[in-house]
């Protein structure tokens, strides 16, 4: 929760909190390992647990910015890092705001 507090703190809307959030689960994953380690991609799940607990708190403008974005298509394309055994219940979640075609 220290990020949540940090970004109240410095007055970020919540649009701006899920965009940054989304900025840190990228260099998460591209941080330089030949194989990352699972406490990286169990920290790259909880930050997409927060994307999937704020992003329905968004107003409908922000909420279709983000889409227009390739917020959700970035969170689904996140799915293959995170750990198998946490991946289909993001992946329902997911599934309901970004429902594949």
């Amino acid at each position: 929760r220290p990020y949540e507090a940090y970004a109240r703190r410095i007055g970020y809307t919540l649009a701006q909190q899920v965009d940054r959030r989304n900025a840190l689960i990228l260099m998460l994953k591209q941080m330089p390992y030949d194989q990352p380690p699972a406490i990286l991609r169990q920290q790259i799940a909880t930050l997409i647990r927060h994307q999937l607990r704020d992003i329905p708190q968004l107003p409908a403008t922000e909420f279709a910015a983000f889409r227009g974005k390739g917020g959700g298509r970035f969170l689904w394309q996140m799915l293959e890092f995170v750990l198998p055994d946490e991946r289909d219940a993001l992946a329902r979640q997911l599934q309901i705001l970004f429902p594949l075609t």
